[in-house]
């Protein structure tokens, strides 16, 4: 995958690892790299981690979504979960 959102490294990042939930757009955001830490109940079939990389506010991202939310929702509860499209 390319980053394809955000600007310049920022000091603030941390390393995240996206997963995948199934094929109809779910997708993860964990800071564990085992995925562990996400709702099984919102993907049955299993998380499959798809990358690794360095979130922060100008760090470029593997998909393009906001990052504040991510890392609001890594701050709160280790992950953060969205359906591609919403």
């Amino acid at each position: 995958m390319q980053p394809i959102y955000g600007l310049a490294h920022g000091d603030d990042a941390t390393l995240a690892y996206l997963f995948q939930g199934d094929d109809s757009g779910l997708f993860a955001i964990s800071n564990d790299p085992t995925g562990k830490n996400i709702p099984r109940g919102a993907c049955p079939e299993g998380w499959r981690l798809k990358s690794e990389f360095a979130l922060g506010v100008g760090e470029p991202l593997p998909i393009a979504i906001d990052p504040e939310p991510i890392l609001l929702g890594l701050r709160r509860l280790g992950f953060y979960i969205w359906r591609e499209g919403w």
